[in-house]
């Protein structure tokens, strides 16, 4: 049991409200509970890349800037965990260390969806005991079809408010890209936009925004002196979104580039 006791299990301090992005309208109100410390236990649920682990390390932070005594783990740890579990007595220490912490986040929780019962019981007792035991719990979801805590087998519905995250919009995309440029990168809001509306994860953009930013600085590229055609070529954004590849028609029209059929590169039509 060594290896549970000298794990760091605190919140990622890069994740706060300052930073978060998706205008839910539910998260205003979740802010002021939270200063006021009227915060319930709850499950917050999305699609991946709607900002679910963000959120959850946010309002940890939050509460561990009041003082509390937080505790940020993974579904994928826990179920690590209980493997290890051999005894009852093993069982009940794990249940009293996590009782020592006013709150207790367990994230990505769809990784026990369909796991075998002799690994995942456990889990479902014990936070059906934390929250008998007003214990604040927060859960986090990345793939609403396989939230198990809407299962029978975790706990009622009416113990657990919830919060249902939509999915990021382009205007969300764009003020989280937004934040992360300097003024010295110079990189220009049309770049930024191009990128923010790509059909891609938030991690696929902020990927493209990061590479694209270190490479014309390596290459000595000023990305404002460019147009976004110029910067495609370059660059070659498309790449860091396999499933929707950079519109060649609009390229064609509004840019004046083509592909070049024998080498699969952008050129510019003289």
């Amino acid at each position: 049991m060594d290896f549970f006791y000298e794990q760091n299990f605190t919140p990622r301090k890069i994740y706060n409200f300052g930073n978060y992005f998706n205008c839910d309208a539910n998260i205003s109100a979740l802010k002021s509970q939270i200063t006021g410390g009227q915060i319930s236990s709850m499950v917050i649920s999305g699609i991946s890349g709607s900002g679910v682990t963000h959120l959850l390390n946010a309002i940890c932070n939050e509460l561990a800037d009041q003082n509390k005594k937080v505790m940020y783990i993974t579904s994928r740890w826990m179920m690590y965990l209980t493997k290890k579990l051999k005894t009852e007595s093993d069982k009940l220490k794990i249940i009293n260390h996590f009782k020592s912490f006013d709150a207790i986040a367990i994230d990505n929780i769809q990784f026990l969806y369909r796991k075998a019962k002799r690994h995942t019981n456990f889990i479902f007792d014990a936070i059906r005991h934390f929250v008998s035991s007003s214990k604040l719990v927060l859960l986090g979801c990345s793939y609403p079809n396989k939230d198990v805590s809407k299962s029978n087998k975790m706990m009622d519905d009416t113990m657990l408010k919830r919060i249902d995250l939509r999915e990021l919009s382009s205007h969300d995309v764009f003020q989280a890209l937004k934040s992360l440029c300097v003024r010295e990168d110079n990189i220009p809001d049309q770049l930024i936009y191009a990128i923010s509306g790509f059909n891609g994860t938030i991690q696929q953009q902020i990927n493209c925004l990061i590479s694209i930013r270190f490479k014309s600085k390596v290459q000595n590229v000023k990305l404002n002196a460019l147009s976004l055609g110029e910067i495609e070529a370059i660059f070659e954004i498309s790449k860091y979104f396999p499933k929707q590849q950079f519109r060649k028609c609009y390229i064609q029209k509004e840019l004046g580039f083509s592909i070049n059929l024998e080498d699969r590169k952008w050129v510019i039509l003289k």
